[in-house]
């Protein structure tokens, strides 16, 4: 059971006032027993409903007590052993001015009891709302910097990568290897950049045909005259752009492209080979 969601339901503040039904008076008295924490807090609303009926009292009009003693003192005093017998009925009848007083203050107690639960209930809706936005302001602030992390690990990895090309490009060991179209393609071009000291592979790709959605081009190394996948790339990635590729070769003799299926293939299709050039 949720005894803050029980507590918040008012029922407590109705038992206390005395508007329950006899099953939630029953039920409220059971729950007590059980839960400490409803029964501190059915303490504190009989004590809070105290005070207010301390600061909200009114004192009886200051003839009323004259009046009072008059109406007795016209009563027929009758004498009996034991001591003195008063009329009740006639006594009922004096003493109305007094019951409605009481019944007055009453209404008046119950209204400013009314009162102050209908303020601290507005109050703690309130509260609730507030707590409410700012946790929710709390997870919004908390997505967005979760946003903003990622994207500068995002610009900072690729400003690292740009910063690892041009380490490579600068460095002496690189070689600026030219790849001619063949006669399947004779317009094409795609520069290779090959550290002979690191084995890294660059490419750039000048000019190739645009492949269709299921062909991919593979980059590869002649050593020992045995061709070294390198990797395939994407086309639009590639265009005009240098891009590291994913493996490095040692003892490379020439480099050359050929159109494979998307995924690329164990071994180069020679009919479909684009460009090539030789390292040196």
């Amino acid at each position: 059971m949720d005894i803050k969601e029980y507590i918040a339901s008012g029922i407590l503040e109705n038992y206390v006032l005395g508007t329950v039904s006899d099953q939630e008076r029953q039920e409220v008295e059971c729950m007590s027993h059980i839960y400490p924490e409803l029964r501190e807090e059915l303490v504190l609303l009989q004590e809070s409903i105290e005070q207010i009926a301390l600061s909200n009292a009114v004192p009886p009009p200051a003839e009323l007590k004259a009046k009072v003693m008059a109406a007795i003192s016209k009563e027929p005093q009758v004498k009996e052993e034991g001591g003195k017998v008063i009329d009740l009925n006639q006594a009922d009848n004096d003493s109305k001015p007094l019951n409605t007083w009481l019944s007055a203050a009453a209404v008046v107690l119950l209204v400013a009891v009314c009162s102050f639960f209908y303020l601290q209930n507005n109050q703690y809706i309130k509260l609730e709302q507030d707590l409410i936005s700012t946790t929710n302001q709390a997870e919004e602030l908390k997505e967005e910097s979760t946003k903003l992390a990622t994207e500068v690990e995002a610009i900072k990895a690729e400003k690292e990568a740009q910063l690892n090309l041009a380490n490579i490009l600068a460095n002496e060991n690189t070689a600026r290897i030219a790849l001619n179209g063949t006669e399947a393609s004779p317009e094409s071009r795609v520069i290779v950049f090959w550290n002979k000291e690191s084995n890294e592979v660059l490419m750039q790709l000048e000019n190739l045909p645009e492949p269709t959605q299921d062909q991919q081009y593979q980059l590869w190394a002649i050593v020992d005259g045995t061709p070294t996948d390198m990797g395939v790339f994407d086309y639009t990635t590639a265009l005009n752009k240098i891009q590291q590729m994913p493996y490095k070769v040692e003892g490379a003799q020439a480099f050359a492209i050929t159109l494979e299926p998307a995924g690329g293939s164990k071994e180069p299709t020679l009919s479909n080979m684009y460009v090539v050039g030789a390292t040196s």
